[in-house]
């Protein structure tokens, strides 16, 4: 199987070029630089990996530079089976990519309705596990994934179409999922993958006996995050309503729960929530972030 992979970038720091490194069993890399100038660095890595530098001179967002990069590699291999995505500040872990092609093969000689798969993302900071649920299991089903590392199949992609322009950041990776999931195919997460991922910035903290984590994300991000979901539930809610009520909703308001009990600039966070929830009812088009981090 034939494995073409696109990173996205945006004004990359110098460690990018060592996570691309690591994608030592790739077919083809593609890496779209979301940038206005070009970082060298990242440039010499890509060409080094045989792979192909596209400076777009602009922040293009998540949807629009993935597909670009999908159109990209099958104009340079049309044989291509399946791409797999990546943000600039994950890394896989020895066999990544191996795996998740034995799993999606596996899966798809039994199943004819899988969408996408996703791997166990592991904090890069702290080496924890950001999700323990799947512990022991083969395949774990997820109405959602996300965007890092995300193995989409070519021609599911092509039944299920590239990811929504709309959405320059937040929720593009759950759009193309419950997408997915309205025309009957499922999601599976496979915890065996692990890719290190940093997640907004993170930190853990003791809530009584259980520890949490919490995101950090700026005021205008979460704003942006907000507004999208709400989005997300209105475009799915016939579809997904039961995903939407019994895990989305709960989890957005422990979200802010531990946003109030732990992080810092409280006031300008619950502001921005705020503000994204009046956005969103006030339009359905996506909300961009001022920066996209």
């Amino acid at each position: 199987m034939k494995v073409g992979v696109v990173v996205v970038a945006y004004n990359p720091e110098p460690e990018v070029a060592a996570n691309l490194r690591a994608l030592d069993d790739h077919a083809s890399l593609m890496v779209i630089d979301n940038s206005t100038t070009a970082s060298e660095s990242l440039r010499a890595a890509t060409e080094e990996m045989g792979g192909t530098y596209i400076l777009a001179g602009q922040n293009l967002g998540i949807s629009r530079a993935l597909n670009r990069g999908f159109e990209e590699l099958r104009r340079q291999d049309p044989e291509v089976d399946a791409f797999l995505c990546f943000d600039q500040d994950s890394q896989v872990q020895s066999g990544f990519i191996s795996t998740m092609v034995a799993h999606y093969e596996a899966l798809i000689g039994e199943n004819p309705r899988v969408a996408w798969l996703g791997p166990r993302y592991v904090d890069s900071s702290s080496a924890r596990p950001l999700d323990r649920s799947g512990d022991g299991a083969e395949v774990v089903e997820r109405a959602t994934l996300f965007t890092s590392g995300l193995f989409l199949p070519a021609k599911t992609l092509d039944a299920v179409g590239p990811f929504d322009p709309s959405y320059f950041v937040d929720h593009a990776d759950s759009e193309i999922c419950l997408r997915a999931r309205a025309m009957g195919l499922q999601n599976f997460q496979v915890p065996a993958a692990r890719l290190n991922h940093r997640l907004g910035a993170t930190t853990f903290h003791r809530l009584g006996r259980r520890t949490v984590r919490t995101t950090n994300h700026p005021p205008d991000r979460l704003k942006s995050m907000t507004a999208n979901r709400l989005r997300l539930w209105s475009t799915y809610w016939l579809t997904d309503r039961r995903w939407i009520l019994g895990t989305d909703v709960p989890g957005f308001l422990q979200d802010v729960l531990k946003l109030v009990l732990f992080e810092r600039n409280r006031i300008a966070k619950l502001r921005a929530i705020a503000a994204g929830l009046t956005q969103s009812k006030r339009t359905r088009d996506s909300v961009r972030p001022q920066v996209s981090t």
